[in-house]
């Protein structure tokens, strides 16, 4: 028999198993049966896809003969399509389902190329459907599916397909030389409209051995970044091949050369995709490699083992290509073989068979020119975890209880359960619980959280049994009449598991639909005690409406209740004129004027929305007045405005009070902006210790040694004291204060003695400033007393990322405080490196290198750094993974750790350009490359210096390609705007154009501002309509209204006024690094990052900007 995976979720899924046979009902709103549609079920095994397609009869029903497996009581999912309904998704359990079809919508659209020419014969696919606020989105399967959901465009570029979710699709575009375009689209009310881009190249030719064409071999191109999707075609007769669909970037090229063939072709990376007109052939050459042998074996009585599948990435199959990994499958001997290249090869357990534990096993070969010894692979056989499930009484019950998410254990009748851990999607030793559903309640786990799978003793799992409840509501329109035939989703997250304070979290997704009364029933809601209010979310949907406020949640009692859902109809028109041919956009809606300046839109919300217009370099909009003509003017980039920095602060510090909200008092210090720093002292010196801490924080520690000594001595908590001391000379060159730091640590040690990580990490931090003041030796001399401490309270053993700091084993510790200690001298930083030796082959000498080496470059130099990356190299390959999660996620492979050193040291050799080139070109991780070669290519000059940038812009991670697109303006303007160009053809490519997602246009308008204000605030603007107008989470918003502080700021604030509170106080946090833009030289401006400041909940430092 065999073992079937059931499909059709979103995210992992463990094994679970079909029962024969299942029965679906198919329903309509008023629940009328609907005959004729499609119910597909897909189930996937080892070996084989297992599709069945059947259509409903009259009365609604279709019944499935499946597999016989061996559990009675799994959920099957399902795929149902009719016409005149939208296709939807069901999971049908216990042998049974009903599903409820709701009404389809018709999406239209026009696709068009970056000159507005219709591009005909197009293929759009819808291949999903969007769930509430796309946490549930699904994905259709089987062609028989898919097709029915395809269209072509016609000859004006326009396409229509019927039957779609009303909620919205997930969709893919293609057209022959053209970049594929894929993404989501909620807003079907409206024309969609796509523009596609000419694709680049990559193409060439492969030969065999003896110079012969090979034809027949499959091309894989990829972008080097984890999880990304490859292009693949064959070459042709004469070995020539050609993808000319890609976006631009940088991609590797790899080839699945046949086994009968007995040749392996070497791939290819940084390979840049290039207009036709321009790219040039690559030639491949295949050899005859060497075999690599290996057998998988039980690691107790050594009998092979079958259906383990192994994998192999090296020269021939970079690790760059996640997804097309070259893979074996271990036949009845166990055995597996790959022909490799010579180099560095690596082999790892991809997947285990039934009865063994899942294991992250890596081996590491350098494949020379000949054969080499076979590999051995050992696994760990387990055994079924088992226990019982008991109610709160200690009786046995039947009850479902969730696993990470991805699947369940059930009891029977007897309360006795089982689970087979090889059926797992992890390789960990500890698996979370949380409550399972049931059709007329649900279970809280009581105890214990998670369980031990190499327990071998059974576990009794204590559980709740609780009814669900229900949650009522209205859908009302804005008159306050009811509206009828609202698609109301609701979204939370339960707390299940309860013991020691712990909490295991799981998402649930509910839904239902508004009656002739506007009124609904949201069904099984879990009990207040069980949801965490601030994730539990209710919205509506509803074609030719508009959600506009409402579904707040609020506890009454013992049940949940939820404010009236809102809509406006859309009905609203506005008209008016302005420059031809400007874009303008209003609730996240498009227009373009026509040749006289005239525009229009329909189908908009009631409501005082803006109207915003662009053309070129020239804004203008605003509120809609009769009659209504925009004058666009030019747009300029937002300069230095402490005055407006300081109203927003100031506004923001009052509407801090009663929230909890951190950052409160520094709203205050930053009032202090233009004031002297001793003043500053004065006015907060009886505030607290926080308060003095945090005004140091914001002089950034530049401040006069003696004031920094009388904020200390204001400190009245030791620690606290001790800790501003040592930040304070750390900082700054004062001898004095150095010294006093030395004194005030080493007392405050002296008198705590306590053994808790903290005190360890405090005797490493002291070792930098006693080296500088009393001298190397001394220096050692602490560092050897931090080290004697590490020795005698860590173990030799490295722990999982998860558990304490303070359990870690030795060699992390000192693999971590490595940066610490190399702000003192490069001899410190040898000394500490030495007694990394308690595991010597887990590689955290490399880890300590790979941190360290930036530390040291800052503190004396790049220089000072150069000698230990050749010292690195010389130490042997890392041994990771023997044990699963060997080191916890602190220990790198030696190739990582030095490209995470380099791409950190490079950006401190401005005075060695053409040495910061030649070391960032040895970057190999396609995050850190265009990381290190964007540093390097500042320092260069000329056309190879344009060159680099492309390279750069193209091969940089998207939400990286926008600030260096605007390094690369700085460097040249015209090639700015080219590298721009690149930059959004690429978020274009892959559905992150907007208005889509807006975080990712945020990131880029941040920058274009540079270039373009006008058509960069044009693009917040249509992100912020669009946001808004979907109800797009709070992040989002104030990820729009950040970037705006680049152009505008007072628009910057007043969008982020509208931003709900949220759990972490998104307004504040976005006026505060408003106002924070604001004051910032531009010298700091041209160095920001966006991406990590958006994210940022540190405190800042303005007030010496």
């Amino acid at each position: 028999m065999k073992r079937l995976l059931l499909l059709g979720f979103v995210g992992p899924c463990a094994p679970v198993w079909a029962q024969n046979p299942v029965t679906i009902h198919v329903v309509d709103a008023q629940s009328a049966p609907v005959p004729a549609a499609t119910v597909e079920v897909r189930l996937q095994g080892n070996d084989e896809v297992v599709l069945k397609s059947l259509e409903s009869n009259a009365q609604g029903d279709v019944t499935f003969d499946l597999p016989a497996l061996p559990s009675a009581k799994a959920p099957i999912p399902f795929f149902v399509v009719a016409k005149g309904f939208a296709f939807a998704r069901g999971v049908a359990s216990g042998g049974k389902a009903e599903i409820k079809l709701a009404k389809g919508a018709i999406w239209r659209g026009i696709v068009a190329d970056e000159t507005d020419k219709p591009v005909a014969g197009a293929k759009v696919v819808v291949n999903g459907g969007v769930i509430g606020d796309g946490k549930d989105n699904f994905y259709l399967f089987g062609s028989k599916l898919i097709d029915r959901f395809t269209a072509t465009t016609a000859a004006d570029g326009s396409f229509e397909i019927a039957d779609v979710t009303a909620k919205g699709v997930i969709y893919r575009l293609s057209a022959p030389r053209f970049t594929d375009l894929m993404g989501e689209e909620k807003t079907l009310e409206h024309t969609s409209r796509f523009k596609l881009h000419p694709g680049a190249v990559i193409g060439g030719r492969l030969l065999g051995i003896d110079g012969k064409p090979l034809p027949g071999v499959q091309v894989r191109v990829q972008t080097p970044r984890f999880g990304s999707s490859s292009v693949s075609a064959p070459t042709e007769k004469d070995g020539t091949f050609s993808i000319d669909t890609l976006p631009p970037g940088v991609y590797s090229v790899s080839f699945d050369a046949p086994d009968d063939l007995g040749v392996v072709i070497p791939a290819l990376e940084n390979v840049k995709a290039e207009p036709k007109e321009v790219a040039k052939p690559l030639e491949f050459r295949a050899a005859s490699g060497v075999v690599v042998t290996g057998v998988v074996r039980d690691d107790k009585d050594g009998k092979p083992i079958k259906g383990v599948r192994i994998g192999m990435n090296g020269p021939s199959r970079p690790s760059s290509t996640t997804g097309a990994l070259s893979t074996q499958t271990t036949g009845d001997d166990g055995t597996f073989s790959f022909r490799c290249l010579p180099g560095l090869n690596r082999f790892y357990v991809a997947r285990v068979s039934t009865g063994y534990l899942r294991s992250s096993l890596l081996k590491e070969v350098t494949v020379g020119t000949q054969p080499l010894p076979q590999l051995v692979f050992n696994l760990v056989k387990t055994s079924p975890v088992r226990g019982h499930m008991v109610d709160e009484n200690g009786k046995p019950i039947s009850a479902s209880v969730k696993v990470d998410y991805s699947s369940s254990i059930q009891s029977d009748a007897e309360g006795k359960w089982q689970l087979d851990p090889s059926t797992l999607d992890f390789s960990q030793n500890t698996i979370q619980l949380g409550g399972g559903d049931t059709e007329d309640g649900y279970f809280e786990v009581i105890s214990p959280a998670s369980i031990d799978i190499n327990d071998p003793r059974e576990t009794t799992i204590r559980v709740r049994k609780k009814n669900w409840l229900v949650l009522p509501g209205r859908a009302l329109k804005l008159d306050g009449t009811p509206l009828e035939g609202v698609d109301i989703d609701a979204q939370y997250y339960s707390s299940t598991s309860r013991e020691r304070g712990r909490s295991t979290m799981f998402p649930a997704s509910r839904q239902a639909i508004s009656n002739a009364n506007g009124d609904f029933t949201i069904p099984q809601i879990r009990s207040v005690t069980d949801i965490v209010p601030e994730m539990f979310t209710v919205k509506g949907r509803k074609t030719g409406y508009v959600f506009r406020s409402g579904g707040e949640i609020s506890k009454n009692g013992p049940i949940w209740q939820v404010s009236d859902l809102i809509f406006a109809p859309l009905d609203r028109k506005i008209s008016g004129t302005t420059t031809p041919g400007a874009r303008l956009t209003v609730d996240g809606i498009e227009v373009t004027a026509d040749g006289t300046g005239k525009f229009g839109f329909e189908g908009l919300a009631m409501g005082d929305s803006p109207v915003f217009a662009a053309k070129d370099d020239l804004f203008g909009g605003g509120p809609v007045q009769e009659p209504f003509q925009i004058e666009l003017k030019k747009q300029p980039a937002q300069g230095i405005d402490l005055s407006l920095a300081k109203e927003i602060w100031k506004e923001a510090d009052r509407d801090s009070v009663g929230k909890d909200y951190r950052l409160g008092p520094w709203f205050e210090l930053q009032g202090m902006a233009g004031e002297d720093q001793a003043t500053q002292l004065d006015k907060v010196s009886k505030r607290g210790d926080e308060t003095i801490l945090a005004l140091c924080m914001a002089w950034e520690w530049k401040a006069d040694p003696a004031l920094l000594i009388k904020a200390c001595n204001l400190v009245k908590n030791a620690d606290f004291r001790a800790y501003i001391l040592m930040t304070a000379a750390t900082k700054s060159d004062d001898l004095a204060l150095k010294r006093l730091a030395i004194t005030e640590m080493t007392a405050n040690l002296a008198k705590n003695q306590r053994q808790g990580f903290g005190y360890e990490m405090d005797l490493y931090e002291i070792v930098p400033l006693i080296a500088k003041v009393e001298g190397e030796q001394a220096g050692i001399a602490a560092l050897d007393r931090a080290v004697a401490f590490t020795l005698k309270n860590h173990g030799i053993k490295s722990v999982p990322r998860n558990e304490n700091a303070g359990s870690m084993g030795r060699d992390q510790v000192l693999a971590m405080r490595a940066r610490v200690v190399a702000a003192g001298s490069p001899a410190l930083l040898e000394h500490i490196v030495a007694q990394i030796a308690a595991e010597p082959a887990a590689g955290y000498q490399t880890q300590a290198y790979g941190n360290a080496l930036p530390v040291l470059a800052r503190s004396l130099g790049y220089e000072a750094a150069l000698p230990f990356l050749k010292a690195m190299e010389a130490l042997p390959e890392t041994v990771r993974g023997e044990e699963p999660d060997n080191g916890g996620g602190f220990n790198l492979s030696k190739a990582a750790a030095f490209d995470l050193a380099v791409s950190n040291i490079v950006p401190m050799m401005e005075k060695a350009p053409d040495e910061a080139l030649k070391l960032a070109r040895r970057v190999q991780d396609p995050t850190n490359r265009p990381q290190a070669l964007a540093a390097a290519a500042r320092f260069q000059t000329g056309p190879e210096a344009a060159k680099l940038w492309q390279e750069v812009v193209a091969s940089a991670a998207l939400q990286d390609a926008p600030c260096f697109a605007a390094w690369g303006w700085d460097f040249d303007h015209a090639l700015g705007e080219k590298l721009f160009a690149t930059v959004r053809q690429r978020m274009d490519a892959e559905g992150r154009g907007g208005p889509r997602l807006g975080v990712m246009a945020a990131n880029y308008a941040f920058y274009f501002a540079r270039v373009n204000p006008a058509q960069a605030r044009y693009l917040l603007e249509l992100e912020w309509g669009y946001a808004s107008q979907n109800k797009l989470s709070e992040q989002v918003l104030s990820a729009i209204a950040v970037a705006m502080s680049a152009i505008d700021g007072k628009r910057a604030a007043a969008m982020a006024r509208l931003i709900p509170p949220g759990r972490n106080n998104e307004s504040l946090e976005a006026r505060r690094k408003i106002g924070q833009y604001l004051t910032m030289s531009l010298e700091r401006r041209s160095q920001w990052r966006f991406q990590n400041w958006r994210d940022s909940t540190a405190l800042p430092g303005d007030i010496t900007d």
